[in-house]
């Protein structure tokens, strides 16, 4: 579902679009979300955050209409995460591992990195271009290395439904990156 379908739909049945948007960005929230409180909060943390996520983004859409709704989705999280992430290390004494920080100054080339991210950027978007829910397969099966029962959980799909819509999903991003690069 695009945007701007989404978009109308939140205006003319609100409850419809609500359902319609957390079933479209759920990936993306979750993404976002995982990805900074993984070191510091249980599984029930994350899922409060993300709880909150949509409250917030309910609450936005309501007071003030946007044109860019993805770009509200991850601002709304990425805020809501980093609050997250600022209490919970602060009332649990964690810290993020040294090992798994990232590094501040490193031997690698300059033009190295700059065309490594590039292509990580690439990567992403032609990832993006499957849709969903096979981005969202794809980027927690190779990037947060869960297996197909978690994604299945997560997005209420059955493990064979996950396996074969990623197996799609691959030979179908394989097409993608090979024509680009003809």
């Amino acid at each position: 579902m695009t945007d701007e379908m989404l978009l109308t739909l939140l205006y003319q049945s609100p409850e419809e679009g609500r359902a319609a948007l957390f079933r479209t960005y759920y990936g993306l929230v979750y993404t976002i979300v995982h990805g900074r409180l993984r070191h510091v909060a249980k599984r029930e943390d994350e899922e409060e955050c993300i709880s909150d996520v949509f409250a917030d983004l309910f609450l936005a859409l309501d007071e003030t209409p946007t044109d860019d709704l993805r770009r509200l989705v991850c601002t709304v999280a990425s805020r809501r995460a980093i609050d997250a992430w600022r209490t919970l290390s602060r009332s649990f004494g964690r810290t993020v591992p040294l090992e798994d920080m990232p590094e501040m100054t490193s031997g690698e080339d300059p033009a190295a990195a700059a065309e490594k991210s590039a292509v990580q950027s690439h990567l992403l978007d032609a990832i993006a271009a499957l849709g969903e829910p096979d981005a969202t397969i794809v980027i927690w099966r190779y990037w947060y290395e869960r297996n197909a029962t978690e994604i299945a959980a997560a997005l209420h799909m059955k493990p064979a439904a996950v396996r074969k819509r990623l197996s799609r999903a691959l030979k179908t991003l394989r097409g993608m990156l090979d024509k680009e690069a003809l």
